[in-house]
This record gives C-alpha cells, sequence and structure tokens, in this order.
C-alpha cells in the first residue's frame, strides 16, 4: 500500500545543519585505508564536497566500513568528523535512502561519539529520536513512505535498536507506545511484539519467551529493556484492549497485506490475544 504522507522533518533537518555546523575533516578520513573497503575518490569527495552534494554512495560506505570483516582496524572515532557527516546521513535517512544493508547499525558510529555531544547537540539528537519512532507508529506497518526505507523487513523494533545503538533514549518512546490505542500502532505491536516475542511461545517447549536481534548482541541492556516493556502487566492489558477495539475492515487489511507478501499474518492477533491474556 502507498500512502502520500509529507515528509514531517524538513525542519528538525534544517536544525541538524544549524546544531551541528562543524568543518569539514581536514585529515583523511577515519575509513579503512586498504585501498578496496573504501574506494580513495570516496574518501576524497567526502573531505572537498560540500556536505549537501555528498550522496547516498559516499555515507554508505563511510557506515559500512565499521562493520565489514577483515577490513584494516579503525582509530577510535573522531566526534568532530561525525558529527559533521551528521545533519547529511540524517536528512538522506529522512528521504527513505538505504545508508547499509542494516538499518539496525545506520547510526553506530554516531553512538560511539554521544559522549562528546554537546546539551544542545543530545537534545536535538533525542528528539529525532522520539520524532522518528512516533511518526513510524503513526502509519501501518505495511504502508510504504517515501521517508522510510523501503523494505519490509524493517519493522519498528528495528528502528528502536538502531536508535538504541545510537544511544538515544528509546524508553520514552517504549512508554508512549503503550498508552496509544490507534489502529496502526495496535497493529505495529502485533507485527513486532508477536513476529519478534510472542510468537516464540509457539516454538518451544515448555512455552517460553526470549527477545532478541542480531545487532542487539553487544547491548544486554537493550534486551533487558525490552523484555520489561514487553511483559510489564499494565502494558500487556492496555493491547489487550487495542486488540478488542481493532475492526474487522483493519484486521481484514492487515492479512491482505502480509498476505501478498509472503509474510505470515493469519492467526496471529487472536494467537496473541490469547497470550496476553493468559
Amino acid at each position: 500500500m502507498n500512502a502520500s504522507i509529507p515528509n514531517p522533518f524538513h525542519t528538525i533537518v534544517a536544525e541538524f545543519y544549524q546544531v551541528f555546523a562543524y568543518p569539514k575533516p581536514a585529515q583523511r578520513l577515519n575509513v579503512c585505508d586498504c585501498g578496496r573497503c573504501v574506494h580513495p575518490d570516496f574518501e576524497r569527495e567526502m573531505r572537498t564536497l560540500s556536505l549537501r552534494e555528498l550522496q547516498k554512495a559516499h555515507i554508505y560506505e563511510y557506515i559500512r566500513t565499521v562493520s565489514l570483516i577483515g577490513a584494516v582496524s579503525l582509530e577510535a572515532e573522531r566526534p568532530d568528523e561525525v558529527r559533521y557527516f551528521l545533519p547529511r546521513m540524517v536528512e538522506l535517512f529522512t528521504q527513505g535512502k538505504e545508508l547499509h544493508h542494516s538499518i539496525e547499525v545506520y547510526f553506530k558510529r554516531v553512538g560511539e561519539c554521544v559522549a562528546h555531544f554537546t546539551p544542545t547537540e543530545m537534545a536535538l539528537w533525542q528528539r529525532f529520536c522520539n520524532e522518528y519512532l512516533m511518526a513510524l507508529l503513526s502509519i501501518y506497518p505495511y504502508e510504504k513512505i517515501d521517508w522510510k526505507v523501503k523494505d519490509i523487513g524493517n519493522d519498528l523494533f528495528n528502528y528502536v535498536v538502531m536508535f538504541h545503538i545510537g544511544c538515544a533514549d528509546i524508553q520514552p518512546f517504549l512508554a508512549f507506545w503503550a498508552t496509544q490505542n490507534t489502529p496502526q500502532s495496535t497493529l505495529n505491536y502485533v507485527l513486532n511484539a508477536y513476529g519478534e516475542y510472542w510468537g516464540e511461545r509457539y516454538h518451544t517447549y515448555p512455552p517460553a519467551c526470549s527477545w532478541h536481534n542480531e545487532f542487539a548482541n553487544d547491548y544486554p541492556e537493550l534486551k533487558i529493556i525490552m523484555e520489561n516493556w514487553l511483559n510489564h502487566p499494565q502494558h500487556k492489558a492496555h493491547f489487550v484492549n487495542c486488540l478488542l477495539d481493532l475492526s474487522a475492515d483493519e484486521i481484514q487489511k492487515y492479512h491482505d497485506a502480509y498476505d501478498k507478501m509472503g509474510i505470515w499474518a493469519y492467526n496471529s492477533i487472536d494467537d496473541l490475544f490469547d497470550i496476553l491474556t493468559e
């Protein structure tokens, strides 16, 4: 389903350019220098082109180099270098550009520099996290939006992991989610909470659940946050009421959207209701 929803991030992107107004890096970038991981032309262009001239491919290579197996070891992150590129990272991200093959690590380099952010920079980064996640919560999980990376596998929990790895605080958003009762927020819960946690009960004996994400293995505190949120009695009761409030039409649209894409949908809502009311 394609939706024509205006991009809501133009204003905050402009703020990033104002707040993170750092000079171009004067020295060679902190990327692998083996000559194969990042092409020398890309590295040079990233230092010489104006920030807004940098394309998706430039930022993709800058992010990719930190996760390449066999890449020459990099230095510790250079905060001013990363902060210089952050406005363009955010701008391309909010245009729905793919900046890495895995959304979860889009802002990994940023997360390693957050300790050096000024209070103003950190407040803006945190506000962006909240606004972006709340924008995702306001749309159906199957909707294709211009400002969202166009991959049905990238569900809301993936973005939660992404921002946590980027060292933003995800807990205010999770608390907000547990107060919402719209068809969009409820169906996002079904897809994410059932698909990545509660549905596991049907594949283990005795029935048990464990939230996991391969990109979160180095962040054990994230698993604690997510499982505490999922298992909170008040949250479970809230989402039971949300499920009861779904109309037959909303349920059918959800089924139709995922059935056409070869992804499970049938029974997940009923199964989730039974699990949450045990």
